[in-house]
């Protein structure tokens, strides 16, 4: 400290403006280096002593912040009595007065140019400037403050009097962040000073700078530090990735001795907290009349299908074929010889009669299973005692994907989503001013799904906002993140901005008509110039969507960007491939050849251009520079895998590290039970949990651990373990089922006591429980004993490490490949000598478990044989491009159909649960979304995504949907929506392992599958994970593509009628394409055509627009360069490749005209 106070002497005395120049400088290296982290301990300068977290004591006033809490109190009966009683007053003596408020209004705000021209001021004091966060060296007069008599209550009133000041400055320093919101004027000019700008404070008690941290605005980091109370190291210390309070913890023994029956005690105890719940739901089903008696079609309907093109994705003989044609449209040249031909045609006929074998074996035990369905009395209610029995998931292993704040330190993690849209006012032409749509209470952009105030519309506001202080309130309603033309463009506005005199104004009647959304059949004529882009005046309604993609750009660039809009990215790209293609015939007449060479694609020469899909790191560092799109601009930089927290759930048990304040070890704690028709408040032992540390002689310890709602951004399943589906033991699932129908029937609602109620409730459990045991007890040991032995081994570090030992490679490490590696568990016969520690056969159903490498494949989709990318991979890695998402995987992938699309909507069923279209591309499944496919097929076309998606709907709770607002008069759902929504994941995932089981029975398919985890290849491990080859349209991550189809559709300026038809128009045309690269289509009769999607005039600047609208680069790469999106259509869109033919495919399958696929 005095080497600190001598260098800093002379720098005292300067001028006030070279003072602010050093001021800013020291700021910036104070917040790279992280000099200003919040302490875990800190020192009081004026008490002379140390205060840590442990020691304080809980209080009153911590216990009634607890809106849960003070909520019940104040409903209790003797509510008025409990009042008076606080109201008891003793006074205390020689209580110091606070020091905030006074300090506070002894200081005022100027702006940074009246500090620099007008304040002839003293510089703050030397202490003060290297100690924002302490008040007393702030003033010359705050060292030491007078006391007085305060008068307290009974509880207080056994504070220390220091303890007692502490408390009151703290509450005073809440109050004093909210009002530093509010709009403050500058001291000499009296302008306002905006909230975020930089704000220079005088203290005028000897008129010097103060530098207390208390003064900043939303410095929530540098202000934590001035409290009496320490707080924990944020994740960017290095140290963990979630914050923790300190909590006491009591010694087991050593590790090795007690951490196996430790968990299985934890997990049986998480079984009986759970089952209440499927009783009192099962009961709530059978003994309400509406529920009882309602049967959806989908418990009705035993089809399942939709499961081909999984079965060929991971089938030996389909991958070969696969192979094959993959190294035959690659080879250059003359065609095969004969005897080439003939032995490739003899392996694909092999091929498809292998795998038509399998699909005819899979199908049979389905026919029959279904027919033993039907023929049963009682399938209802024993069908949905059994899927409420599989929501348990007691044999499930899953990776949890918890939600985090992007790194204050790396900028990389910070390029924000797309924001949620809103018109802020109107100009004089009437045209909508579009700005992104603040948060009313943190005033941080929306960018995510948003909760709206039913009872105050204006009140609206951002997920973190409503989880810290809103979480479960029924005043507030979900409400996903959408496109804003509905509000921005009421019909008084629209025909205030369209002023075609071709347009009819008026409907038949005489009425002014709607003009937007527009709808030509009944316009009867045309908007001015509606299909020019440049150079011409154009009706301001045809004009919306382009205002709305470049505010969307505007909002999703970082300040350091190049300041650019997708108009003059478009002219940018065009002139370029000009340019190439001029070069190209040039070069090509050079050659003396008899036609041009092919440009090649603009990914390959244009970093701006490129839309890469995917980058190279799960739990490492990335080794090169990757593509990134233009407007997150190329880093060459090593980063991790994004600042997510993952967790490993086995059954009722979650196992992870990198949590603070747990000495470098791992935590074990319960979940939280699945979200069901009722839920039931959980027992206290929720709160007990296990404590793993050490390295070599690691030691056990307990914890009683408080519990706070979990934010879930996805959740990715490892281990379907096929419990209640009929795979394991029928005979034992059939008595449990009807053992829970009976117990469920037993209960009594009305009549009895609470203590009643639960003693019958603990005494159904235990009946449960000893059948249960039977059931579950022999897999679930050898589940518990194979983590166990992870967690024990040496070589797996507990400790978290962001690049070495992240939550993610801990996760890995935990599951042994040799025992969960095997797509189907293996089907040995049991043992003859009743050996009790075998490992059971079949140990599991179905295994999702990949090497880290698989998640590391930089492979291109070329054919439509390959298997492309699914929905949660795409949505894990755009991390590694910088983007952080707000919301999880299910609002994600809805906001193609509500902002996006701008539908309003999910436009078929099932999308509200599984927000895709699962119409295959490439002639696959001849099964098109909507009206032709059923649950089964929509869930079967992801397996891996369905099955990962099902687990992170069962932990969202009703208020995290948005309501039914025909029915419902509060922010959630109706009991009878919430019914169908619930009754609709069941019968999903009871789909899902119905098919699952027929496949584990099928000898063919466990025969062909056995290669996939014995092959040396880690990138072919995730054959597994991928999907259905999308004719959905710019699903492939839309936000890659074509410019400002990124942001809005061509089609949302339309009547939801002409939006559904075009997009059905290139959804189909995709699902007619022959194949990846590909102009031709089933439909235009094999000549290619150039009507593109059944007329369109092609992809050029005339035909439709598209080729402006979408940013087509006008190239094609037959032979599979460049960049593809994962549904085998280039990342450009083409024009002609010199054979004739129509135009190529665009990012998604269109590149926004009629003739793209």
């Amino acid at each position: 400290m005095v080497v600190q106070s001598i260098l800093f002497l002379p720098f005292m005395n300067l001028p006030t403006g070279l003072r602010a120049s050093l001021f800013f400088v020291v700021r910036l290296f104070r917040t790279v280096l992280c000099l200003d982290r919040r302490r875990k301990r800190r020192r009081d300068v004026e008490m002379g002593r140390i205060t840590s977290e442990a020691e304080k004591t809980k209080s009153l006033d911590s216990v009634f912040g607890n809106n849960a809490i003070a909520a019940n109190i104040a409903s209790h009966l003797h509510y008025s009595d409990m009042v008076n009683v606080s109201l008891c007053k003793v006074t205390k003596q020689n209580v110091k007065d606070t020091r905030t408020m006074q300090h506070m209004a002894g200081c005022h705000a100027i702006c940074t140019r009246c500090y620099l021209l007008r304040a002839p001021v003293e510089p703050a004091p030397l202490l003060a400037t290297l100690h924002p966060g302490n008040l007393s060296f702030q003033r010359r007069d705050s060292a030491t403050t007078g006391s007085g008599n305060v008068d307290l209550c009974s509880h207080c009133f056994t504070l220390t009097p220091e303890d007692i000041t502490a408390l009151r400055e703290g509450r005073e320093m809440a109050a004093l962040q909210i009002a530093l919101k509010r709009r403050i004027y500058c001291a000499r000019c009296e302008k306002a000073l905006p909230r975020k700008s930089m704000r220079w404070w005088i203290c005028s008690n000897g008129n010097h700078e103060c530098h207390w941290a208390g003064h900043d605005v939303g410095k929530k980091k540098a202000l934590s530090a001035s409290k009496s109370a320490a707080t924990t190291a944020s994740s960017s210390s290095g140290s963990h990735v979630t914050d923790a309070p300190a909590i006491s913890r009591h010694e087991i023994g050593p590790a090795a001795h007690h951490l196996k029956h430790e968990m299985l005690r934890m997990y049986w105890d998480g079984v009986r907290r759970e089952l209440p719940h499927i009783l009192l739901t099962l009961r709530r089903w059978q003994t309400r009349e509406d529920f009882a008696k309602t049967v959806i079609p989908d418990e009705e309907d035993h089809l399942i299908h939709g499961y081909d093109t999984f079965l060929d994705q991971v089938s030996h003989s389909s991958r070969k074929f696969s192979q094959r044609h993959s190294e035959q449209r690659e080879q250059e040249g003359g065609l095969p010889s004969y005897t080439e031909a003939l032995a490739d045609r003899g392996w694909d006929v092999y091929a498809e009669r292998k795998s038509q074998g399998i699909r005819e074996e899979v199908r049979a035990s389905l026919q029959a299973e279904a027919a033993a369905a039907e023929d049963s009395d009682q399938h209802v209610p024993h069908r949905r005692a059994r899927m409420l029995l599989q929501s348990s998931q007691f044999l499930d292993i899953d990776k949890i994907i918890e939600y985090r704040e992007p790194e204050k330190l790396v900028s990389f993690w910070k390029r924000p989503a797309t924001p949620q849209i809103t018109a802020m006012s109107y100009d004089d032409t009437h045209m909508p001013i579009f700005a992104p749509l603040p948060c009313s209470e943190c005033n941080d952009v929306i960018r995510g799904c948003m909760f709206k105030n039913i009872q105050d519309k204006a009140v609206i506001i951002c997920e973190g906002c409503y989880r810290r202080s809103h979480y479960g309130q029924a005043n507030f309603t979900k409400v996903h993140k959408h496109c804003c033309f509905e509000d921005a463009v009421p019909p008084k506005v629209g025909r205030s901005i369209c002023h075609c005199t071709t347009i009819r104004r008026r409907d038949g009647s005489g009425r002014l008509r709607t003009l937007f959304p527009i709808d030509p059949d009944t316009d009867n004529g045309t908007h001015l110039n509606e299909k020019a882009r440049v150079g011409k005046v154009r009706c301001g309604l045809h004009q919306l969507t382009d205002m709305v993609a470049e505010t969307k750009l505007a909002a999703s660039r970082l300040k350091i960007d190049k300041t650019t809009t997708l108009d003059d990215a478009r002219r940018d790209r065009v002139n370029m491939l000009k340019k190439l293609q001029k070069e190209a015939q040039e070069a090509a007449r050079s050659e003396q050849k008899y036609r041009p060479a092919k440009v090649k694609n603009a990914n390959a020469v244009d970093p701006e251009a490129t839309t890469a899909e995917f980058g190279t790191s799960y739990g490492f560092t990335t080794e090169s520079t990757e593509n990134i799109p233009f407007f997150l601009r190329a880093s060459a930089e090593k980063y991790p895998y994004g600042n997510v927290h993952m967790a490993l759930r086995i059954g009722p048990l979650v196992v992870e590290n990198g949590v603070s304040n747990t000495h470098g070890g791992v935590l074990i704690t319960s979940r939280d039970p699945p979200n069901l028709q009722v839920l039931r408040d959980s027992a206290e032992d929720i709160e007990y949990s296990l404590l793993l540390t050490g390295r070599s002689g690691r030691k056990l310890y307990s914890q009683m651990r408080p519990r706070a709602p979990k934010r879930y951004k996805a959740m990715t399943k490892q281990v379907v373990g096929g419990a209640f589906c009929g795979f394991l033991d029928q005979a034992a699932e059939d008595a449990l089922v009807d053992a829970v129908l009976a117990e469920s029937r037993r209960l009594i609602d009305e009549g009895i006591s609470v203590a009643q109620k639960t003693t019958m409730m603990n005494q159904s459990v235990e009946r449960l429980i000893a059948k249960l045991t039977t059931y579950l007890s022999s897999r679930i040991e050898a589940y518990i004993t194979s983590i166990a032995a992870r967690l024990l081994d040496p070589e797996i570090d507990l400790r978290w490490n962001p690049q070495t030992n992240n939550c993610q490679t801990f996760c890995d490490n935990l599951i042994d490949r040799s025992l969960f590696g095997a797509l189907l568990a293996a089907n040995n016969p049991p043992p003859e000598n009743n050996n009790t520690t075998a490992i059971p056969s079949p140990l599991y159903l179905l295994s999702f478990v990949v090497r880290p490498g698989a998640y590391t494949t930089k492979e291109k989709t070329k054919t439509k044989f390959d298997v492309p990318n699914g929905l949660t991979e795409e949505y894990l890695l755009k991390f590694r491009y910088g983007r952080h998402d707000e919301a999880d995987i299910v609002d994600t992938l809805s906001e193609y159909w509500h902002d996006w699309g701008a539908f309003g909507g999910p436009i078929y069923p099932y999308q509200d649960l599984f927000p895709w279209d699962c119409t295959e591309a490439f002639g696959g499944y001849p099964v098109t979304c909507g009206a032709e496919c059923n649950l089964a097929k929509h869930a079967w076309a992801f397996p891996f995504d369905s099955f990962s998606i099902l687990s992170l709907h069962l932990a969202r709770g009703r208020h995290l949907y948005p309501r039914d607002e025909s029915t419902s008069l509060s922010g959630v759902m109706s009991d009878g929506a919430w019914f169908r929504n619930r009754l609709t994941v069941l019968l999903a995932q009871d789909v899902l392992l119905k098919a699952a089981s027929a496949m584990a029975r099928c000898g063919k398919f466990r025969e062909a599958t056995l290669w996939l985890h014995k092959q040396e290849d880690e990138t072919r491990d995730r054959l597994k994970l991928g999907g259905i080859h999308r004719a959905q349209p710019f699903s492939h991550h839309f936000e890659k593509g074509a410019y400002h189809l990124y942001f809005v559709a061509d089609w949302s300026h339309l009547a939801r009628p002409l939006k559904i038809a075009a997009y059905e128009k290139l959804r189909d045309w995709r699902a007619t394409r022959r194949d990846v690269g590909s102009d031709q289509s089933d439909m235009d009769g094999g000549d290619g055509g150039d009507e593109g999607c059944g007329g369109g005039g092609g992809c050029t600047a005339g035909g439709c627009g598209g080729f402006v609208a979408a940013g087509c680069s006008g190239v094609y790469d037959a032979d599979g360069g460049g960049d593809t999106c994962g549904s085998n259509c280039l990342s450009t869109c083409g024009g002609d490749d010199g054979d004739g033919g129509g135009g190529c495919g665009g990012c998604g399958g269109c590149g926004g005209c009629g003739g793209c696929g």
